[in-house]
């Protein structure tokens, strides 16, 4: 019993001590934004590994891993839409913002 405690021991730890490879996501596009240079590349390929953008238009794309074509489409990297109203809420349908003026609430105030 006690031999084979230590063997399912032994395994886990070897088990455990393995790292799983990380599988590489090849992306392209017909074209991508050099937003250092301002020209554009074509074609563009981004190759990421985890959460990591690990080459960009590398000479040799690594073999396997999965695939995502774009098609014509093209990369605008590190442009972000920063437009945000943090005073809004989210929830609400545009007309509430008129309704929320000093004349309407005078008004409804007036009624109750």
């Amino acid at each position: 019993m006690k031999k084979r405690f230590t063997t399912v021991m032994v395994l886990f730890g070897l088990i455990s001590g393995t790292s799983l490879a990380v599988e590489s996501i090849i992306i392209t596009a017909d074209r991508m934004l050099d937003v250092v240079d301002g020209k554009m590349i074509s074609p563009a390929v981004i190759v990421v590994e985890g959460d990591t953008i690990i080459a960009v238009n590398p000479r040799s794309v690594p073999g396997g891993g999965e695939q995502i074509d774009l098609g014509d489409m093209t990369l605008l990297p590190g442009l972000i839409d920063v437009h945000y109203h943090f005073n809004a809420p989210y929830e609400t349908v545009p007309l509430d913002m008129f309704q929320r003026t000093v004349p309407y609430s005078t008004l409804t105030a007036m009624n109750q």
